[in-house]
């Protein structure tokens, strides 16, 4: 079985760097992204187990975004 393959949404860089440099990371496929648009076309392209958000974003809320993955 692969590693289980992670979304990981936020807008802001700095905390999506600080996140990836955890050596707990390297035990899972994770995709940082600084925006729920990114994601969204990610996820049309390929599978992903999981999905991890900020809640608040400028271009779209995390509720938002979970509100159209889950459709």
């Amino acid at each position: 079985m692969g590693k289980l393959r992670i979304l990981l949404v936020d807008d802001n860089q700095a905390f999506l760097d600080l996140f990836m440099a955890q050596p707990e990371c390297a035990a899972f496929d994770i995709t940082p992204l600084d925006s729920p648009r990114a994601a969204l076309r990610v996820m049309s392209k390929e599978p992903v187990d999981l999905v991890v958000t900020d809640v608040q974003m400028p271009e779209m809320s995390g509720i938002e975004l979970f509100g159209i993955v889950q459709d």
